[in-house]
């Protein structure tokens, strides 16, 4: 569970802070199940253009014990039923 806000600039560029709570849920080598909370932070940078593309960029990071984190890349495509603006 993640708490954040869209920050967004002039030309269609955001930024996206989010911090939060993660459950980690798995089997040990035994087969028993085990669980682990820990810490959540992420931000995500981005470009929204017309007609409805968007392309962003992520960091996030979960610290447990053994501490998680990830980059990644997206390229979407936003559907609406309304006229869209640029920012």
């Amino acid at each position: 569970v993640k708490i954040g806000a869209r920050m967004i600039f002039a030309g269609g560029f955001y930024a996206e802070p989010q911090l939060g709570g993660t459950m980690l849920l798995s089997e040990n080598l035994d087969g028993e199940a085990t669980s682990e909370a820990g810490f959540t932070f992420a931000f995500n940078v981005g470009y929204h253009m017309l007609p409805g593309i968007d392309i962003g960029a992520r960091y996030e990071s979960i610290s447990t014990d053994a501490a998680t984190s990830f980059i990644g890349v997206r390229i979407a495509y936003s559907f609406t039923f309304r006229r869209q603006e640029i920012y």
